[in-house]
């Protein structure tokens, strides 16, 4: 008696954790506000990988983790979320699992070391589906977005365009800088305006502006400019989504972030969303996420030089 008395008050001393090791949560994520720590930074759910248990085919979690490894862990872990919608489409949209959605949020800001805007968050869990490969994400354009001064371009509520003495003027808040009117796709216009449905957003630090430039749809370049000297250090390509419309009009709003060495882009047109790391100084692709990419929905994969036509 003393013996199984003795036996049990071991086991109630014993940490909870432990036991909990093989089934580690974390809890739901109802908001996401850009400049937040990251959330969960190990989560598992019915064997789905997290960032302290690297997902087959990965590298070992001692090891720093490359471009590959991390867009390769992320792609396995939104595979997780995919497996829980149906093949086949029903009668009605499917709601896809809240519980798995945050799961994956808190998966990809701690494995890929990112903090994602509030919208994009809202947008990523609101997801419903007809089926598997047929997935939908709600966000409000006109929350996200605004007429940006120029032409038909929109962008980001603190960004505007304007011309002077022939130049595109981009503003974010107090900050400026001269961008190349190719970067615009301004080549494809022969009326001399900016393409109707061009989405603008960017972000600055002292010495550089980073600027995103989208269609409706598709992949878009993303470029470094010197403040200095407006020139154009380097240009690389963001994956975009497919085609998404609501009464007729399709939406794609995009948000570029500075973190820490890295410019991360967060991007949704609806029918896709996306999430992709760029080593700042450079531009050399650090992460990528893409719940759905084409090579039929490429439009810039890298903008025209200028003077020439794509």
């Amino acid at each position: 008696m003393h013996c199984l008395l003795a036996a049990v008050l071991i086991v109630a001393s014993v940490p909870a954790a432990i036991f909990a090791q093989d089934n580690r949560v974390v809890q739901p994520v109802s908001k996401c506000e850009a400049g937040s720590a990251p959330r969960a930074q190990a989560v598992n759910h019915g064997g789905a990988a997290s960032p302290s248990q690297p997902i087959e085919g990965t590298m070992a979690a001692s090891g720093k983790a490359s471009a590959d490894d991390d867009s390769d862990a992320v792609k396995a872990a939104w595979e997780e979320v995919i497996r829980t919608i149906p093949d086949k489409e029903g009668d009605r949209m499917h709601v896809v699992n809240r519980r798995k959605l945050d799961w994956f949020l808190g998966f990809l800001e701690g494995r890929a070391r990112v903090r994602s805007p509030k919208w994009w968050a809202e947008s990523l869990v609101s997801a419903e589906a007809n089926r598997r490969d047929d997935i939908y994400f709600y966000f409000s354009g006109d929350d996200t977005y605004h007429d940006a001064g120029l032409d038909s371009v929109v962008a980001p509520p603190d960004t505007t365009l304007s011309k002077m003495d022939g130049k595109i003027i981009l503003r974010v808040n107090k900050d400026s800088v001269a961008v190349p009117r190719y970067l615009f796709f301004a080549e494809w216009d022969d009326n001399g305006k900016l393409p109707s449905n061009t989405g603008v957003s960017a972000v600055f630090n002292k010495s550089r502006c980073y600027v995103a430039v989208h269609y409706l749809t598709g992949d878009y370049p993303l470029a470094c400019i010197d403040r200095s000297t407006s020139k154009v250090l380097w240009t690389t390509s963001v994956a975009g989504a497919r085609e998404f419309s609501i009464g007729g009009m399709a939406h794609q709003c995009v948000t570029v972030t500075l973190q820490d060495d890295r410019v991360v882009v967060f991007g949704c047109s609806g029918g896709g969303i996306n999430a992709e790391g760029f080593l700042a100084d450079n531009g050399t692709s650090v992460f990528r996420f893409s719940s759905y990419h084409s090579e039929r929905d490429s439009r810039a994969a890298s903008p025209p030089a200028p003077g020439k036509r794509k």
